[in-house]
């Protein structure tokens, strides 16, 4: 009934701003109807962090069918495991949510090959890369040629990481 009293595109601004004020707000919406579950959807899953906590994963993020079901809506994911299963989860990941425009990538890169990510990441349109480029490439090296790399190329914002933390933080320029 509330349909017919407001407008379509009024209620889903009501919606929207009701769910971008808080996740738990938006989790209660997502309960009242599809309408408006569909709604909220992009404010419960736009953003994924990932990462080892003690002895187990904090969310079922683990498993490949929670990204299947939700992945369009995801923008942005942080990631804080590099084992090669979770390595491995990633690639697949990557190749499901296309619409990821932020990544960031932590933990042990430096003495982990995580070269197996390029062509995931080069299928991408990322906006902001927080990564050790290094680790990207077989030969652990970052110039000028492997920064013309296709994954790079909507690439805005770089955060160049070791395992001690971020090292570089900056704007990415025309590569002409």
């Amino acid at each position: 009934m509330h349909h017919e009293i407001l407008p379509f595109e009024l209620w889903s601004e009501i919606v929207e701003i009701a769910a971008s004020f808080s996740l738990h707000q938006a989790a209660t919406l997502a309960l009242v109807s599809q309408a408006f579950s569909d709604w909220v959807q992009p404010f419960l899953y736009g953003t994924v962090v990932y990462y080892k906590k003690g002895d187990g994963w904090p969310l079922e993020v683990a498993r490949l069918d929670w990204f299947q079901a939700r992945g369009k809506h995801l923008r942005n994911l942080m990631w804080g495991e590099l084992q090669d299963e979770q390595i491995r989860l990633l690639v697949s990941i990557l190749e499901i949510c296309t619409t990821i425009e932020n990544l960031a990538v932590w933990g042990n890169v430096h003495n982990t090959d995580i070269s197996v990510l390029r062509p995931a990441l080069s299928n991408l349109r990322l906006r902001e890369l927080s990564i050790n480029p290094f680790a990207l490439f077989v030969n652990k090296r970052f110039s000028e040629t492997e920064a013309q790399d296709p994954m790079f190329q909507y690439v805005t914002h770089l955060d160049v990481v070791y395992d001690e933390g971020v090292i570089c933080r900056g704007s990415c320029t025309s590569r002409g």
